[in-house]
């Protein structure tokens, strides 16, 4: 144990430092101090388990520093050494604390060690009452968490509202901050990291809406100021997100919600819904941009925090949410026909097209992360299906695995679209689709007709004056074309000249109508309804 020596008389300390063998009767004699305030700013800094004070001193005597180590509550014995004239010291000293007392003119070396070795049972017994008491009420606690935090995430599930419940959470008129927790990807031992941290902070309540998403409940004091609660709730949320940033493994992301703060459970379970919009809405913040492809966004750090007053106040209890629009299906299929086809171009066409969607009917993230992942996978049949290197799509396998990990940790549609890029494009310069992808079309009667549309696609022509030029019936030149591109003859035509127009329109050098009439649109608004159709975006927008 750590002994501290405190007295004004140098010839005091020098003696009590070889009075007695410290190290072999199991103490250390760590520092002396030559008054108070010497001792406090000592033990401030080093571990103390035993101090031995003088009461007469100047600057802080012993009786000030006995009150002020009591008032510290810090676990530490006190051994007063007195003369024969300070009895009354002696007296106030053992009413503050102090465990025992020598006097200085009898002292012995035996009966200080005596004394020592009793206080040192005596606090060894304390603190072992001390820590058994604190993991009694750290275990009682742990289990009113967990026995809250599961009623209450019953009956954000859809249960019924138990007034018991009510009275547990908020008490007679109290407050709750309500923190969202979303992480990317989702996995139990990241959920299981939030937790602690959320207990780690002082919380509540923690409540598992989905593997994914937390919501974490924190106490407001009744009496503090709608300021003070404001400040309160973003300490919550920042504190969290330090935890987090600090236990989450590499790889693993989360968005930390701060919102208003709940006073009872129907304002709870409102709550719970704003802050999954808010998630909804932050997941499709910024721009999404069509075809981002492998450059993607910059990487965001590994926790952001969406702070409370960069939101409008919460709508009214009972309001909907938006409808969800179905996801990109159409493109898909035509991504994959153009895939088994060959048409590299029409790919990236499709891809695009893609994204435009996602960006008009923005869809839950989840579902979105399904459908992503989905048409990776049928992507790669398709390839492994019309490939004459059928064993090198095993390699392709093996780096989809890799792709499939990254895309779960995307944390907004940007970061995912421009991994869908990646992933396509990945799949179209693998050795597995050399056969099927970015090679000119085999039949004849296909390379005319796309020759013909790429040198004409300016003039007003049809799909019949394709045929004619190609000189076969113009229902069976569809359906061949089709069937070796992947994409129909009106389709190939209306990509080649939005490609022309995207090129146009970034050259900056000609007015929307100007483009249109290029890119063999007759009327600027047709062109403009068709640009948007196709892109996402009108042409003004996307230029």
């Amino acid at each position: 144990m750590n002994v501290l020596v405190v007295d004004d008389e140098p010839v005091i300390r020098q003696g009590l430092r070889t009075l007695v063998e410290w190290e072999l009767h199991g103490f250390r004699l760590a520092g002396e101090a030559g008054d108070g305030e010497e001792a406090l700013a000592y033990m401030a800094d080093h571990p103390v388990d035993l101090v031995v004070t003088d009461l007469l001193m100047p600057r802080m005597d012993g009786l000030e520093l006995i009150r002020r180590i009591r008032e510290a509550q810090t676990s530490v014995g006190i051994l007063v050494l007195s003369c024969l004239d300070d009895f009354a010291c002696v007296k106030e000293a053992m009413k503050l604390g102090a465990a025992d007392y020598l006097l200085k003119p009898t002292m012995e070396p035996e009966q200080l060690l005596e004394v020592l070795g009793h206080m040192r049972r005596s606090l060894l017994l304390s603190r072992q009452e001390q820590e058994r008491l604190l993991r009694w009420q750290r275990e009682n606690e742990e289990t009113k968490l967990m026995r809250l935090s599961r009623r209450a995430g019953a009956f954000l599930a859809g249960g019924a509202a138990e007034p018991e419940l009510e009275r547990e959470l908020f008490g007679d008129g109290g407050q709750l901050a309500v923190v969202m927790v979303k992480l990317y990807p989702a996995n139990e031992t990241a959920s299981a990291v939030v937790e602690n941290a959320a207990v780690e902070t002082g919380c509540v309540a923690v409540l598992r809406l989905r593997e994914q998403q937390q919501l974490v409940l924190y106490g407001l004091q009744r009496s503090a100021s709608r300021q003070e609660q404001h400040v309160r709730r973003a300490a919550c949320a920042e504190a969290l997100a330090k935890r987090l940033r600090a236990a989450l493994e590499a790889g693993c992301r989360a968005v930390v919600s701060s919102g208003p703060a709940a006073a009872g459970l129907t304002e709870l379970k409102h709550l719970a819904s704003w802050h999954e919009q808010r998630l909804h809405r932050h997941f499709y913040a910024g721009e999404l941009r069509p075809g981002a492809g492998a450059a993607g966004p910059r990487t965001p750090g590994p926790v952001t925090v969406l702070a409370e007053e960069a939101e409008p106040p919460p709508a009214p209890v009972g309001a909907g949410a938006a409808a969800v629009a179905p996801l990109p299906y159409e493109a898909r299929n035509d991504l994959l026909r153009a895939l088994a086809g060959g048409n590299a171009a029409g790919v990236r066409h499709q891809l695009e097209r893609v994204a435009a969607h996602v960006l008009a009917a923005r869809p839950p993230a989840g579902e979105l992360l399904a459908f992503a992942a989905e048409l990776v996978v049928m992507a790669e049949d398709a390839v492994r299906q019309h490939s004459s290197h059928p064993g090198a799509a095993g390699d392709y396998s093996r780096r989809r695995a890799e792709l499939m990990a990254a895309a779960s940790a995307a944390p907004s549609a940007q970061a995912l679209s421009a991994w869908l890029g990646q992933a396509v494009e990945e799949l179209l310069c693998h050795p597995a689709a050399g056969s099927v992808c970015g090679q000119a079309s085999a039949n004849p009667f296909v390379r005319m007709a796309r020759q013909f549309m790429q040198e004409n696609y300016s003039r007003n022509i049809s799909t019949a004056e394709i045929a004619e030029h190609v000189k076969l019936n113009r229902s069976y030149l569809s359906e061949l074309y089709s069937r070796e591109t992947g994409e129909t003859l009106s389709e190939a035509l209306a990509r080649i000249r939005m490609e022309a127009a995207k090129e146009m329109l970034k050259e900056g050098r000609m007015k929307v109508y100007e483009v249109a009439a290029a890119a063999g649109y007759s009327d600027s608004k047709i062109f403009t309804k068709a640009f948007k159709r196709m892109t996402g975006f009108t042409p003004k927008k996307f230029q």
